[in-house]
């Protein structure tokens, strides 16, 4: 995987600057990439949060009655190519060169279905330019940065308010 990121990264730029990066489910692949490689892709879309802004999606099924996995996505805009399955690698721990092909053809199927799906769920927002900076704000909370608190003054606090209180 290093060495792949390392050849894109010599492509678009350390933290992908140079081009849009799309993904399924960025929550996921953000914080991996961020907590196990260090990358913190400058610009990108998620095709399961423009889903939730065209279908009202969120978990198995949206308002309109589509989900917002990859597989049900794909079926609901009429893209030519299903979604693969893993069925192949259940209960594989390492594959054999012949997995890891069926590997990496899977994993570029659903990079050309994600693909596909931003292009047609792109147009249903009304105001990308705020819209988008949102969506990439609100992922990079949870992907990105921790949450750091002071603690010394709350445990200053706590000791004023054990002191007020013995005195009732």
């Amino acid at each position: 995987v290093r060495a792949v990121l390392q050849a894109l990264q010599g492509l678009y730029g350390e933290h992908f600057e140079r081009i849009p990066v799309c993904f399924q489910n960025s929550y996921f692949d953000c914080y991996i990439l961020t907590h196990c490689y260090g990358v913190t892709v400058k610009n990108f879309v998620d095709t399961m949060l423009l889903a939730y802004v065209r279908h009202g999606c969120r978990g198995d099924e949206g308002a309109d009655g589509i989900g917002a996995s990859l597989a049900a996505l794909a079926a609901a805009h009429g893209l030519p190519i299903q979604k693969g399955s893993l069925d192949f690698m259940c209960g594989v721990r390492e594959p054999d060169a012949a997995q890891w092909f069926e590997l990496e053809a899977y994993a570029k199927n659903d990079v050309v279905l994600t693909y596909e799906l931003a292009l047609k769920l792109l147009p249903s927002l009304t105001r990308p330019e705020v819209e988008l900076p949102l969506m990439m704000n609100s992922v990079r909370l949870f992907t990105e940065r921790g949450l750091l608190v002071d603690t010394a003054p709350l445990d200053n606090l706590a000791s004023d308010v054990r002191a007020e209180t013995e005195k009732w």
